[in-house]
């Protein structure tokens, strides 16, 4: 495997040549961050771009960071992974290229305001000299062979740059006063998937690493590229940027965060105008992604950004008709819808997706292609027909008669955009594919709770400023080998309980969160409060994140379960009310028991119920749990959502140990558990952080239980 070395150091003295400031370095959404201190202060040097030989060179297009690894994704095709390891040392790996002679190429932004009149630069044995503090326009200080920059400031080690590359720059194509400039090098990249280089102090001392962290571009907003570059664009097609797209952009970058876990929808102008969305489909929340003169090209290039950011929980898809009014070829929009399509399953291959065909246009201004709305639409109904995911709504043949004519009173005036009847069309449309997607999966149990019937036994309101400790435990736990439970992370404020999830730094244990139960041990005697049969239910708002590597769990710890000395139900239970294992395929919830203990005779056996999409809307719901000595029946919002006798259901066993059958319910008394875990479920993955949140919090506004009967 062949190796080149590049060694480069920063370095700055403050104040005299004996004080050498600490160089450090972090990898950012943008770049590779190197704090020198003034007067160079915060320099950003770029990301290696990767490009085919005869393209213009091209930055990643997205960036995720974990710790000291960025991995990197680009437009053409290509992925490399640039690691920061102690020392300074850099390594770039790529396991994605496009065919055929590939350059890397770094650049650096400097300051001349900061250089003028403080320092020299020298370039290899080619050029050396104090910085100028003007410069004609169009000159550049140097460009051409050369293997070192150095940078020096007065009274200062100042910066040096080693580089095997064959071609650099040092250039501003304007004339400066006091402005900026720019530093780029070139160069054939090596072969061998592997390339090696150095940053150190000008003086030979090693960089410092910065504290790890999770970014990625997705933390920053992405402009459209410019739209003469079309080698920067992925897909195929034509392509059109308007000034107005930025501020629309802009927009729905500022509201990212309100819009998660939403049914998202992306397309032009016929999405972006339907101003209604959350009227019209009240009870689910909905996020409109449309931008207007979008082709399938750019919505192609903006789905990271302004829709999977999102984490969607339903995306409704409806584009191509911008590319018939600029003539674009249809095999060339199948292209890009497919590619769109493709994204989406590697975020999550179960999510829905509704596909729409575009709907008709007789504009005289912006005449189609003979042929090719048909051709179009034929490609979308192919393809949504090829999709297990994807679901098809025929937008274009609703909004025609019987003979396939335009149904003009559904248009405005230019015969393009949708009229207000239209979108009721688009609604009446889509509602009973929303209504066959969010159906329970299973019959409801015929069961209804009328709490007035029942006695309240116990309650926690969260009064006060902090929690009762002589009802609630704190436990500390280290949880699934990468995150912590710590009493820290425990809030009472408000009338409400908030459980923090929170971002350490450490490099093992990545995340603390919080559980609280009402024991202080395993011991009956250590219980603060227990209970057998009735009704218990607690009031919560999920996490914003939920859809990301962690989980909140709701349960009860009843009888002998936790020693595991035994292997029946009816003598000691885990009973998980709720769990959110599954969110990812519209908010399923388990409820699940476990028996046996959690050794060799631990089982486990259970049902999740849902889909539950409205559960992620930042909202509180209700989740309980009624139990007697017959039966479970587990509730969402009052309305019961699965029920079991717990009467020979399947353990899950272990290699060493048979299956056992459960036995019923548990006879024994239990105490309350609330929890959420931060890491992986399995323990960590490979970047299991890049979408973790720096923080989060589960809330809780009430846990109340009562004595009963069910009918």
């Amino acid at each position: 495997m062949k190796k080149i070395a590049l060694a480069a150091g920063l370095a700055l003295l403050a104040g005299s040549l004996t004080s050498a400031l600490a160089l450090t370095l972090s990898l950012e959404a943008n770049g590779i961050r190197l704090v020198a201190g003034e007067p160079l202060g915060s320099l950003t040097l770029s990301y290696p771009k990767l490009f085919p030989a005869k393209q213009k060179d091209a930055a990643p297009s997205r960036v995720f960071v974990t710790n000291h690894t960025a991995t990197l994704y680009y437009a053409n095709g290509a992925k490399a992974a640039l690691t920061a390891l102690p020392e300074g040392r850099m390594e770039l790996r790529w396991d994605t290229l496009p065919e055929g002679r590939m350059k890397i190429a770094h650049s650096l932004s400097l300051s001349a305001r900061a250089l003028a009149g403080k320092a020299t630069w020298e370039i290899g044995k080619n050029a050396s000299g104090a910085f100028p503090a003007e410069k004609k326009a169009d000159g550049f200080l140097f460009r051409g062979d050369a293997l070192t920059l150095k940078l020096k400031a007065s009274g200062s080690e100042g910066v040096f740059i080693d580089l095997p590359f064959g071609y650099q720059e040092l250039q501003d194509q304007r004339a400066w006063g006091m402005g900026s400039f720019r530093w780029n090098s070139f160069a054939e990249l090596p072969g061998g998937g592997f390339y090696a280089y150095r940053i150190s102090a000008a003086d030979g001392s090693a960089v410092t690493l910065a504290e790890g962290k999770t970014v990625s571009t997705e933390d920053i907003y992405m402009p459209y590229p410019a739209a003469d570059q079309p080698a920067l664009w992925p897909g195929q097609g034509p392509i059109r940027t308007f000034g107005w797209q930025d501020g629309i952009r802009r927009r729905y970058f500022a509201n990212r965060e309100k819009d998660e876990n939403a049914i998202v929808f992306v397309g032009d102008s016929l999405t972006e105008n339907w101003r209604t969305l959350a009227e019209d489909f009240p009870g689910v929340k909905v996020a409109n992604r449309g931008v207007g003169g979008d082709t399938t090209r750019g919505i192609l290039w903006r789905l990271p950004y302004d829709v999977v950011v999102l984490r969607p929980q339903v995306v409704v898809l409806c584009a191509g008709g911008n590319d018939l009014t600029a003539h674009g070829d249809p095999a060339h929009t199948i292209g890009n819808l497919t590619a769109m399509l493709d994204i989406l399953q590697r975020y999550n291959a179960r999510m829905p997706v509704v596909l729409c065909t575009v709907p008709p246009s007789s504009n005289p201004k912006a005449p189609l292609k003979p042929g090719a709305w048909d051709a179009v639409n034929q490609g979308i109904r192919a393809l949504a027909e090829s999709r297990r995911q994807v679901t098809l709504l025929d937008l274009a043949k609703a909004m025609c008669d019987d003979a396939g004519a335009q149904r003009l009173e559904l248009f405005s005036l230019d015969r393009l955009h949708l009229a207000k009847p239209g979108y009721a069309v688009w609604k009446s449309e889509l509602q009973p594919i929303f209504d066959r997607l969010f159906a329970p999966e299973k019959p409801l149990p015929d069961v209804t709770l009328d709490l007035s019937k029942f006695k309240l036994i116990w309650s926690e309101e969260f009064e006060g400023t902090a929690i009762d400790t002589n009802r609630w435990d704190m436990p500390v736990h280290d949880r699934q080998g990468a995150s912590r439970w710590r009493p820290r992370n425990v809030e009472v404020s408000d009338g409400k309980l908030t459980l923090h999830i929170r971002h350490t730094g450490d490099p093992t244990w990545r995340y603390e969160s919080a559980g609280i139960r009402t024991a202080r041990g395993y011991d009956p005697e250590d219980r603060l409060f227990s209970f057998r049969y009735g009704y218990i239910e607690a009031s919560l708002k999920l996490p914003r994140h939920l859809r990301t590597d962690y989980w909140v769990g709701f349960w009860l710890l009843a009888g002998d379960v936790v020693r595991g000395r035994n292997d029946d139900t009816r003598l000691g239970t885990e009973i998980d009310i709720m769990e959110t294992f599954d969110t990812w395929n519209l908010g399923r919830m388990k409820h699940t028991i476990h028996w046996g203990g959690y050794g060799k005779k631990h089982n486990a056996a259970g049902a999740r119920s849902g889909p539950h999409i409205g559960l992620l809307d930042d909202r509180f719901h209700t989740y309980g749990l009624y139990w007697d000595e017959h039966r479970y029946v587990y509730f969402i919002d009052g309305v019961a959502v699965y029920e079991t006798d717990a009467v020979g259901l399947g353990g899950t066993g272990t290699a060493d140990a048979p299956k056992t059958r459960s036995q019923g319910t548990c006879r024994d008394e239990a105490y309350i558990k609330l929890s959420v875990e931060a890491a992986p479920w399995s323990g960590p993955t490979h970047l299991w952080e890049k979408d973790q949140p720096k923080e989060d919090r589960l809330e809780c506004d009430y846990i109340r239980v009562y004595s009963g009967t069910l009918p």
